[in-house]
């Protein structure tokens, strides 16, 4: 997602040191993670961890969840990462039209009011009721 913002400032050098600083972002935060896991599941985790690459998945050991896709989890969960993706487009958009004259992309700013409205009445649902929540998740 971050590096598709980088890209939109079609400055290579950018994007070059964008994708760097995400890699030793994600980098460290797999790391954390990795403890994190290794301290609750012990051997369990490491088990996983030897079949498991870190990257590129190896299609041959993938088992189906037993849990069904959830409209609900998406809602409740994916919410932020829309909203920042339609904020910042909308955001180098107008940089952009304030720089360079070029037109503003409507759809970018009607995009980011509606993902703005939903995310706060997401929120409210998700803070006031628990129509979001499901059993075993």
């Amino acid at each position: 997602m971050y590096t598709g913002i980088a890209l939109l400032t079609c400055n290579a050098g950018f994007v070059v040191v964008s994708i760097l600083l995400l890699w030793l972002y994600y980098e460290r935060i797999m790391y954390a993670e990795e403890i994190f896991l290794r301290n609750k599941f012990g051997d369990k985790f490491l088990s996983w961890a030897d079949i498991t690459p870190a990257f590129i998945p190896h299609f041959r050991h993938f088992r189906r969840s037993p849990l069904r896709f959830s409209w609900k989890k998406v809602l409740k969960k994916e919410k932020n990462g829309l909203l920042a993706l339609f904020l910042v487009f909308s955001v180098f958009d107008v940089i952009s039209h304030t720089l360079f004259q070029t037109k503003i992309n409507v759809a970018f700013l009607v995009l980011s009011a509606v993902c703005s409205a939903a995310y706060i009445v997401l929120k409210i649902i998700k803070r006031h009721t628990h129509l979001l929540d499901e059993k075993g998740r």
